[in-house]
């Protein structure tokens, strides 16, 4: 009767807490070791590759004083170091990434943008 019982319970709490419901609307989660990086620098902010499980191409805007929006990055801050491992969130919108090419700047990239982030130490 008590296995029923806590069978029961736990269905009934997966049926009202769904286990999605705590995601954040429009945000796409991302991790895997860093591969590399591209400093971006008319659009200032870097176009990051990440290898697997969820690999592809993520923008890492730093904060910049005076411009709120950026990524909040967390400890330990080796966003830019190969080998490290990053997970976060990313917002479902790409963001391009703009280099200076001689006289004009030129686009080489987009990813999504990285919302958070956190990091290991670099490997």
């Amino acid at each position: 009767m008590q296995k029923y019982l806590s069978f029961a319970l736990i269905a009934l709490l997966i049926a009202v807490y769904p286990i999605s419901s705590y995601a954040i609307p429009g945000t796409i989660p991302f991790g895997g070791n860093v591969l590399g990086y591209t400093y971006c620098t008319c659009s200032q902010n870097f176009l990051v590759e990440i290898g697997p499980p969820n690999a592809g191409m993520y923008m890492f805007q730093p904060t910049i004083p005076g411009i709120p929006a950026g990524t909040d990055l967390r400890a330990f801050w080796s966003i830019l170091e190969p080998g490290a491992y990053v997970v976060g969130l990313a917002e479902v919108v790409p963001m391009q990434c703009w280099v200076y090419a001689g006289t004009t700047c030129g686009m080489v990239g987009a990813g999504p943008m990285m919302l958070l982030a956190g990091t290991s130490f670099p490997i």
